[in-house]
């Protein structure tokens, strides 16, 4: 008799369950999209709030405009309430995300580079239940947004940071050398008769390198071409961020004397300059391989 008893249990108890913790009739597709466009909102708002650097507001931005897309078509096939605990888990992750970003001790830039991942995860759950596995390659996509910056600059300056400073600090004594200024340089220190400046890795081509290794991973996404013209990309892009940091530090070291003109290539302004510089060369080479690779392919299927 309690064998025959224990099937009836367990039905009663599922539908227990299900009644007490299936998700709200509200949970459809609409919602989805409004919930996500709000939470993609709120990223992009708390990255202006915190600081960072324009740079890491246009990416992120364009980051979002290319995944957001792959996410719209994958809520509008979800079946959300497919495994309840999933949803509420997913649930919660939102609502453990709205209330960090209303925290009275405020919001810091590492969680707002952790938070897409954190949209992303949140809303497979709700959207796919425990099938948010296959959301793996948004989270591929998405994942140099959250590369945490500190620990990437303290990894480099234990690392390979110090000889790319002294790399870049001879590399620009030795173009001062030849445009005839008296200039000599000792380890990361550069010295001119007017002053001495010392370079720092935020000085050096890495800090344009990382943007141009996340521009890489979106047009990837965007416009695919060939690796090997990917790798031509890249090569050309990180020859033009090594010209132009050695550039910069020039221009510093030359202007170490004229604090006006020292602070605005030495702050935001001219390192915007920069930037901006190298991710139209990047946008401009890689436009162009995609243009060839299309046109190659309508002469093959005339021919």
């Amino acid at each position: 008799m309690p064998f025959a008893l224990e099937p009836m249990f367990l039905v009663r108890f599922k539908t227990l369950w299900q009644s007490s913790f299936a998700p709200p009739a509200l949970a459809s597709f609409p919602w989805l999209i409004a919930l996500s466009l709000g939470l993609i909102a709120l990223h992009l708002t708390l990255l202006w709030r915190v600081g960072l650097q324009m740079d890491d507001l246009v990416l992120n931005s364009a980051f979002w405009a290319v995944l957001y897309p792959k996410l719209y078509q994958k809520y509008h096939r979800a079946h959300v309430g497919e495994s309840a605990i999933a949803f509420w888990i997913g649930v919660m992750l939102v609502a453990g995300i709205l209330m960090r970003c209303t925290s009275l001790y405020g919001i810091d830039a590492p969680f707002a580079k952790l938070m897409p991942l954190l949209i992303i995860i949140s809303m497979g759950l709700i959207a796919s239940g425990w099938k948010v596995y296959r959301d793996w390659p948004q989270l591929l996509l998405i994942a140099p947004l959250a590369m945490p910056q500190t620990l990437i600059n303290s990894g480099m300056s234990h690392g390979a940071g110090e000889p790319l400073q002294i790399a870049t600090a001879k590399t620009a004594t030795f173009v001062l050398h030849y445009l005839g200024f008296a200039i000599s340089t000792h380890q990361t220190i550069i010295t001119l008769p007017q002053g001495s400046v010392e370079i720092e890795l935020a000085c050096t081509a890495f800090p344009s390198l990382l943007v141009l290794l996340q521009l890489a991973v979106l047009f990837g996404a965007m416009l695919p071409i060939p690796w090997r013209q990917q790798a031509v990309v890249w090569t050309l892009s990180a020859s033009f961020a090594g010209v132009a940091s050695v550039v910069r530090v020039a221009i510093l070291a030359f202007s170490v004397d004229r604090p006006e003109l020292f602070s605005f290539w030495h702050g935001d302004p001219g390192q915007q300059i920069i930037s901006t510089g190298l991710i139209l060369c990047m946008v401009t080479i890689h436009h162009f391989f995609y243009r060839q690779g299309e046109l190659q392919g309508v002469t093959d299927a005339q021919g």
